[in-house]
């Protein structure tokens, strides 16, 4: 899975660059207003965070994009009716980002090989990055 990547991973280098970056967002937002014109961010919960919700959704919002929230628990997905590789390959089409809060790692590797778009770990059994 080349697409997936891990911290771990990374470099210094590239780790100094996101927060180099980071800093400039938070310093000067009026920079970044239209980051994520026209870009919809999906956040699949299947562990609900209102922290995780806000945050997302405010900095797609403060970032020109819009955010869906989607509840596993309250849908086919999470119902066992439509499986994770046709619902991602679904969403892929009309998405330009996901975002995954899930119980299971496994869950997230999935989405990862069935996405075509970017995948973000927002927490899963394995690790909680965000």
């Amino acid at each position: 899975m080349e697409h997936l990547i891990s911290l771990k991973e990374w470099s210094p280098e590239k780790i100094r660059d996101i927060l180099n970056l980071a800093r400039d967002v938070k310093a000067s937002p009026e920079k970044y207003s239209d980051a994520m014109n026209r870009k919809t961010l999906l956040m699949i919960f299947e562990k609900p965070s209102l922290r995780t919700r806000l945050s997302f959704e405010a900095g797609m919002t403060q970032m020109g994009g819009h955010a869906i929230y989607y509840n596993t628990n309250t849908s086919p997905m999470g119902s066992g009716k439509e499986t994770i590789s046709d619902s991602i390959k679904t969403a892929s089409r009309f998405i330009d980002l996901i975002m995954a809060r899930l119980f299971k790692h496994e869950d997230l590797i999935e989405m990862v090989e069935y996405a075509t778009v970017p995948v973000i770990n927002a927490l899963t059994d394995d690790s909680h990055p965000c």
